[in-house]
């Protein structure tokens, strides 16, 4: 009798973890929560268990002045599954109010005590205090499975007063309650709380507003449905505000203070109408630090003026704002298409916007695109993948919010946009345009040296700058909107000064051609954008297009995403300082190799930087920058002040892991989860491979037989190299022991996975609707997970780490050297002596075992 705690692994706790330290007035506090919980009967006191699990305890100060006990189950929850479901929260409460309606709110009382624990499982639950182990025999809170399991067990009570009439919805135990006329609340309220008295539940009247009303409080909000509108309790908008005036006056602030600001900032969205345009400069600095830190959240990071300004308008906002239930129909339907001619947009209301300029005021206008990235930039905002997206939403948003007008986007199909779609392809009389001749130009350019950042009287059809027109705007703007080039969202850090994808190149003119124009593809939009500077290198030396294409492709996706970056950073500062990006001194180029390294950007990626240089930079005598010996002995000097260790000595026991997937159930009885992370745990050790070869893996390159299956990997790998390809990967049958025989379990996840698969050919799936094909990074999260779960510690240790461990417990084995080399596809011993070959980790301690021999 109880619920059932699900879990996915057998918790196993080999030492009880320590208590925090309590000050004398919180032991006094949870000495009187532990005497109310055994008086209610929420706790009793517990007896050695076998398989029991200890958790700490700490307190959270309650809205009522008083303390709840919580049990910090963190350790607890990596065992439970986790599993997708529908919650109602504030947003469904906004859909049911109507104008003039009545509220009314109802909480319950210690509601999660209600649901009792199944005595089996009562024994994870258990928590030291003094003396005494005590343990939970209900719902506790911060148990990951609770929110799931109260939502579900209301739903058939929520069900019954629906089919009654009554309009109400809850999250958790908060109950918002809503009838058209104040009596038909107030007989909803009677019915719920006879039906909830019932079934054993309690309300909890100071915390209830129960008297039918048209403003209300809930979840800290306060609902108008006179107004109609939403905005924040006087309680929660002050918090705000002192959290943004402190991070402004202080002179040092940790990653985790600014992260708990932006969770606030985020958590008042439905009442701040344009909140969502004044935090992402902070979300940025925050992620950037992160990038920094390596993931540290105590350590100290600073506030761009960006973001400073985004803090001061909360500051100054945060009390007066709302937001309202609903902006009403829209007003003006426009049909946008990306076009390099002519407008490409349909409005059906012509009287009201002309050209992209509305001239009503005070309206709702929704604009129909076929491109997601833009739809889902302007519904929210902006973005925090791409800064040019990002900046196009917020200039967009800032027009719109100085005309009064609200905006909104939805997704169109390119096929069904036909009006907008015809009007992108119309094209413009250029005997009407005047331009100057190109190679004159580029001519008078090159003598003179010099490269101009405006382009005085342009238009988009007959400039030469990707820069800046007479009037200071970017001449792009107008025609080619960074928010429908979907492979802008690729790069982190794009450059503001590069050509977007569907415009003409720098040393390219205007095309004028009356062919049908066809949108590249998004790849080779992401290649114009992420090489834009290396292909205008390449050019300048005469190149053809094709000779250029050629080039390019030599470099991996991974090396020209790593390569923007910095390139964009060149960019920006040889603009600041009026230099040639591809034609200047070596000494710029270490002055500003220096300026990144001021930046707290290490040796590995001051030495990216420089291999990104050297692209585009070449010395007198033909040299790359890279190999100038300045640069050379400065790249010394950065490893003397940072240098690039390690980041491991030694490496993990690989039978701790095998240990622990021999412990996970049998084929019939393990979830598809767990299966997954089995199998590729068990190929990356087993093959000794990369993520990226595990994620080429391919069922329609797969031989199977009854004992070995083998995979012929067909795409370019990082080692693949003109006469040297991966070898097929075999996984051979281990018949000693079946719960680590890899064959098995491949065979028993393609059956599993079949009915998932559609026309999806990849091996590795997601274990989740809609089941696609999972990403590099998530396979190797699915890797971490594994190591974390059998006790290898993931802050030290990445998953790229398998490989160390794996062939270092191979060679310690007597494994031939040879056959370690094929299997990782190494060329020479040499790369896996300095880079791979690790000792174990070792658990004992010199002194600590010295000591004991002394003292046994």
């Amino acid at each position: 009798m109880g619920t059932t705690i699900e879990f996915h692994t057998q918790p196993t706790q080999y030492n009880e973890p320590p208590q925090k330290g309590l000050t004398p007035l919180e032991c006094q506090v949870i000495d009187e929560e532990v005497n109310k919980l055994l008086g209610k009967g929420v706790i009793r006191k517990a007896h050695p268990e076998n398989g029991e699990f200890i958790s700490p305890i700490f307190l959270r100060p309650k809205k009522d002045g008083t303390n709840r006990m919580i049990l910090n189950l963190k350790a607890l929850n990596k065992h439970i599954q986790n599993f997708h479901f529908k919650m109602e929260t504030l947003a469904s409460a906004i859909k049911l109010m109507t104008p003039k309606c009545f509220m009314a709110t109802l909480d319950l009382k210690d509601a999660y005590y209600t649901v009792p624990i199944k005595l089996e499982h009562q024994k994870y639950l258990t928590f030291r205090w003094k003396d005494n182990k005590y343990k939970f025999v209900c719902f506790p809170n911060g148990l990951s499975l609770c929110p799931r399991k109260f939502t579900k067990l209301l739903k058939p009570l929520f069900a019954y007063l629906r089919q009654n009439g009554h309009l109400i919805t809850s999250y958790i135990d908060d109950n918002y309650i809503q009838g058209n006329t104040y009596d038909e609340c107030a007989h909803s309220v009677l019915d719920t709380i006879a039906m909830y008295t019932k079934l054993g539940f309690y309300i909890h009247p100071g915390k209830s507003h129960l008297n039918p009303t048209q403003e209300i409080t809930y979840l800290g909000f306060v609902l108008n449905s006179i107004t109609m509108s939403i905005k924040l309790t006087t309680e929660k908008a002050s918090t705000i505000k002192i959290e943004c005036e402190s991070a402004l006056q202080v002179r040092k602030i940790t990653i985790r203070q600014v992260a708990r600001i932006l969770g606030l900032l985020v958590s008042c969205f439905p009442g701040v109408m344009w909140g969502p345009l004044h935090y992402r400069q902070l979300e940025s600095d925050k992620t950037e630090a992160l990038k920094n830190s390596k993931g540290n959240f105590n350590e100290i990071m600073q506030i761009s003026e960006a973001a400073k300004k985004d803090i001061a308008w909360w500051v100054s906002n945060i009390m007066d704002s709302y937001n309202v239930i609903s902006h009403g129909p829209p007003h003006v339907h426009l049909y946008s298409d990306a076009s390099k001619t002519g407008w490409g947009e349909h409005v059906m209301e012509p009287n009201v916007v002309d050209h992209g300029h509305p001239q009503k005021v005070h309206c709702t206008l929704i604009i129909n695109i076929d491109n997601t990235t833009a739809v889902s930039s302007i519904n929210h905002m902006g973005t925090s993948h791409s800064q040019l997206c990002n900046q196009a939403a917020t200039e967009l948003w800032a027009w719109c919010i100085e005309n009064h007008i609200w905006v909104s986007a939805a997704h169109i199909a390119g096929k069904d946009n036909i009006e907008a779609d015809a009007e992108s392809r119309k094209q413009t009389d250029m005997s009407k345009e005047w331009m100057l001749d190109s190679t004159l130009l580029e001519q008078a350019l090159k003598t003179l040296n010099v490269t101009p950042d405006t382009d005085l009287f342009a238009t988009r059809l007959n400039s030469h700058s990707t820069t800046k027109a007479a009037g200071g705007e970017s001449i792009w703007r107008c025609s080619s909107s960074e928010l429908a080039n979907s492979g802008l969202v690729l790069q982190s850090n794009a450059n503001a000064h590069s050509t977007p994808s569907n415009t003409p190149e720098i040393q390219k003119p205007v095309e004028t051609s009356k062919q049908t124009i066809r949108s590249p593809s998004t790849q080779q939009q992401a290649e114009l954008t992420s090489m834009s500077l290396v292909r205008g290198q390449l050019q300048s030396k005469g190149l053809s297009q094709e000779a250029t294409d050629t080039i390019l492709s030599s470099w991996r996706t991974g090396t020209k995403k790593q390569y923007q970056t910095y390139l964009d950073k060149w960019t920006k500062y040889c603009d600041s300082r009026g230099l040639n990006p591809i034609s200047t001194t070596v000494t710029q180029g270490i002055n500003f190799l220096a300026e990144l390294m001021s930046h707290n950007i290490g040796y590995s990626g001051i030495n990216t930087a420089r291999s990104a240089l050297s692209s585009v930079l070449t010395v007198h005598d033909c040299s790359t920058f890279g190999t100038h010996p300045l640069v050379k002995r400065f790249m010394k000097g950065v490893f003397e002040n940072r240098p690039s260790l390690p980041r491991y000595t030694c490496t993990w026991d690989v039978s701790t892991v095998l240990k622990f997937l021999s412990s996970l159930p049998n084929l019939e009885e393990i979830t598809l989860k767990d299966l997954s992370h089995k199998v590729v745990m068990l190929m990356a050790l087993l093959t000794e491979q990369r993520a990226q070869t595990f994620h080429a893996l391919d069922i329609s390159s797969m031989e199977m037989t009854e004992n070995k299956i083998t995979f012929y990997i067909t795409k370019v790998l990082k080692h693949t190299k003109p006469g040297r390809h991966q070898q097929p990967i075999e996984f051979v049958a281990f018949e000693q022991d079946p719960t680590l025989c890899i064959v098995s379990h491949i065979k028993g996840y393609l059956r599993r996975t079949s009915s998932h698969r559609n026309d999806q050919s990849r091996l590795l799936l997601s274990y989740v609707n809609p089941f696609n094909p999972i990403s590099k990074d998530t396979l190797s999260r699915w890797v971490k997970e594994t190591l974390s779960q059998a006790g290898i510690d993931t802050k030290t240790f990445s998953a790229h780490s398998t490989r160390a461990a794996s062939t270092s417990t191979a060679e310690a084995k007597g494994v031939p050297i040879h056959c370690i080399m094929d299997s990782a596809g190494w060329s020479n011993c040499h790369t896996f002596a300095k880079f791979y070959k690790k000792p174990q980790q070792v658990v004992k301690n010199y002194g600590s075992e010295l000591l004991k021999e002394i003292t046994s």
